[in-house]
């Protein structure tokens, strides 16, 4: 894709489609001005194809899947910002009923950075083809200005021998090369707000990614944090009769806590 008043890229295309223009305009001297019409109607019909199958593309990212996806991540971070309360709070009203196990938030966490990821590499793809359809539509675009200077030379050539022709050049299909140039010039501005809305949803999607890895590195970090606690007081999962029995508060808590982080590792 090539930025407006890129000079150097403008007069490379030019170089480029200029041989292409000249076979063309060959013959508008002579051929029936329907065929000629026919052929500029035929400029950019690939251009005009790529760019509306790049933007159909963009259609999915507000679908149910985009939808299921927010959902889920709703979850996730619903659960982070409220982090499952071991039954051992001193407080005693904390409750783990409903709340998510750490095992499963790491696993939801992990889904959705891939799933992320995924969606990443799919928009770059997709951006490319958005980029391919700008470049062919600006390549129609430059060989339409081609042939319009084009039929103004054999309408100049024919002038004398053949008036009727010349006018017909100079009205009749410069007019249709005109009315092209509208139509493609409309459809690129179309892939162009389809590039502004990608990157904005691209630039979400990449800072999704970093936000989810954050989560997970804080989640797991969460859970190492709770298991070397558990470790550091030499507690012992088959403990907690005896840690009943013995009825201090520190065992009490401590067989409390092994309880739920044993439910936790097995989730």
């Amino acid at each position: 894709m090539t930025t407006m008043g890129d000079e150097p890229a403008s007069a490379n295309r030019t170089d480029r489609l200029g041989p292409i223009a000249v076979g063309i305009v060959r013959g508008w001297d002579r051929r029936d001005v329907a065929v000629i019409a026919a052929e500029v109607d035929a400029v950019g019909l690939r251009a005009v194809e790529m760019g509306t199958k790049a933007i159909s593309r963009l259609s999915g990212l507000h679908g149910p899947e985009a939808s299921q996806a927010l959902a889920t991540l709703a979850v996730v971070v619903d659960a982070i910002e409220d982090p499952p309360r071991p039954r051992w709070s001193f407080s005693r009203s904390a409750s783990t009923h409903g709340r998510t196990p750490m095992p499963l938030l790491v696993a939801m966490i992990e889904r959705e950075r891939d799933e992320a990821l995924r969606r990443t590499m799919t928009l770059r793809e997709d951006r490319r083809r958005l980029v391919s359809g700008d470049d062919a539509l600006e390549d129609a675009l430059t060989l339409l200005g081609l042939l319009d200077a084009g039929a103004v030379s054999v309408a100049r050539e024919v002038a004398v021998d053949d008036p009727t022709r010349a006018q017909l050049l100079r009205t009749e299909v410069r007019g249709r090369l005109s009315e092209r140039r509208r139509d493609l010039q409309l459809q690129l501005l179309v892939v162009r707000q389809a590039l502004a809305t990608h990157d904005l949803v691209a630039d979400g999607q990449t800072a999704l990614v970093e936000a989810l890895d954050r989560a997970r590195s804080v989640t797991i970090g969460a859970a190492r944090t709770a298991v070397a606690a558990r470790r550091a007081v030499g507690a012992d999962p088959s403990s907690d009769d005896a840690a009943r029995r013995r009825g201090t508060p520190l065992t009490d808590v401590v067989a409390r806590l092994n309880a739920v982080l044993d439910v936790r590792e097995r989730g």
